[in-house]
């Protein structure tokens, strides 16, 4: 069963005038009523950290440009930084679902939590205007430290590239990248991706998508250069 919501409030740091809101935005539409559901508040949610985001963006990076900013915000609005967020929040205990989605591990499901967190983010701005919902995101979804990993993570997007460049310049077969093993539940899947470098080098990298994990290896191959890159 659903906690109190007083208790979810107190991680919040936010006291609802119209707690009915809240509810709404816990309620999964395979127990709403009359479609009493968090589906229209998950909409107007995502829409309040989009523009939430773009303004720390262009506080934190004013020379950034439009596509860094653009891939910047991409990630930190992302279906797994949302995740991450509601699961430090143990949204999933809040979640108010019908019997086949309990039963089906509904709390502990990416898309819920996602859309659940979105739908809060909504009620907060409802209930209290945009100062509340841009206290809440910038408290829990756009932290200094998250803002740091999605700009480190930045770099990594461009490896394979960069490693298939460095090859061709020399000559040289390019990589080729293969899964190792799938972990996880369905619903909580991570991909052990290899990358070969000709017949000899293989670096391994794990993510929770195979592109992901493919970016990390090849990262990773490329900090190792020294180990397979023959001299110039």
């Amino acid at each position: 069963m659903p906690l109190p919501l007083e208790e979810l409030e107190a991680k919040l740091d936010y006291r609802f005038q119209n707690r009915d809101l809240l509810d709404r935005a816990l309620t999964h539409r395979s127990v709403s009523v009359h479609g009493a559901d968090n589906e229209r508040l998950e909409f107007l949610g995502d829409a309040v950290l989009g523009l939430v985001a773009c303004e720390r963006l262009l506080a934190l990076f004013p020379d950034a440009s439009e596509g860094r900013l653009t891939k910047l915000k991409a990630r930190l609005v992302s279906s797994r930084s949302l995740e991450e967020a509601a699961r430090s929040l143990d949204l999933g205990r809040w979640l108010r679902l019908g019997g086949a989605e309990e039963s089906s591990g509904g709390r502990d499901k990416r898309g819920l939590l996602v859309d659940a967190l979105e739908a809060v983010l909504a009620a907060v701005y409802t209930d209290g205007g945009l100062p509340a919902a841009r206290t809440l995101i910038l408290e829990h979804l756009l932290t200094e430290d998250r803002v740091q990993a999605a700009e480190r993570n930045l770099a990594v997007d461009n490896a394979k590239s960069t490693l298939q460049e460095l090859l061709q310049s020399r000559g040289l077969p390019l990589p080729s990248y293969r899964v190792v093993q799938e972990l996880g539940p369905p619903h909580r899947r991570r991909y052990r991706i290899a990358v070969q470098i000709g017949p000899n080098f293989t670096v391994e990298s794990e993510a929770e998508s195979k592109r992901d994990a493919e970016q990390q290896a090849a990262a990773e191959a490329l900090s190792q250069q020294s180990d397979w890159l023959p001299p110039a």
